[in-house]
């Protein structure tokens, strides 16, 4: 029986310390990451992506789909501007570098009002990010831009979701 206890403390404590500095889980709250991620899909975020306790050893990239905290609330979004870009932004796209992040809709800044448009250029260690669900996110045109130390991690795969279980398993890029 003590055997037993102390089989399940060392597996519990293991279960913690990964938790603790490994991989950390999500749940998406929101429909602002769809048509790829969906309200209620748990996801799987690794730690380590990016950083080890504090020392930054990968960069973050255009495309990575990260969660991140801001005012004690985490959200999940996915990077579209990093370090020298410039972001031109209205409520209805969002350039980089003069290329739209919406493709079909614009080619290039020209097509808008540039009037219209406000103009952000990324410095060191912070990012753009936005929702795929372009219209109804919470992201860097309402928030703001967001420090790369911020970031708890980079996610990673759907580990559950109670309504979709086919979803379970896929890996997100």
């Amino acid at each position: 029986m003590f055997d037993k206890l102390i089989s399940i403390v060392i597996v519990i404590s293991f279960i913690i310390l990964i938790n603790i500095f490994i991989l950390d889980f999500y749940m998406v709250s929101s429909s602002s990451m769809r048509p790829f991620l969906f309200k209620g899909d748990q996801i799987l975020v690794n730690k380590f992506s990016y950083s080890i306790f504090g020392f930054r050893y990968s960069d973050i990239k255009i495309g990575d789909v990260v969660v991140f905290e801001h005012n004690r609330e985490k959200y999940i979004k996915r990077v579209v501007g990093i370090k020298g870009q410039l972001i031109q932004f209205n409520q209805d796209n969002v350039f980089v570098d003069g290329r739209s992040t919406r493709s079909n809709e614009y080619d290039h800044v020209d097509s808008l009002r540039i009037g219209s448009l406000r103009s952000i250029k990324i410095k060191d260690e912070v990012l753009f990010l936005l929702g795929d669900n372009f219209h109804n996110s919470i992201d860097s045109r309402e928030i703001g831009l967001i420090n790369e130390n911020q970031v708890l991690g980079e996610a990673l795969l759907v580990i559950f979701n109670q309504d979709k279980t086919e979803r379970i398993g896929l890996i997100i890029e």
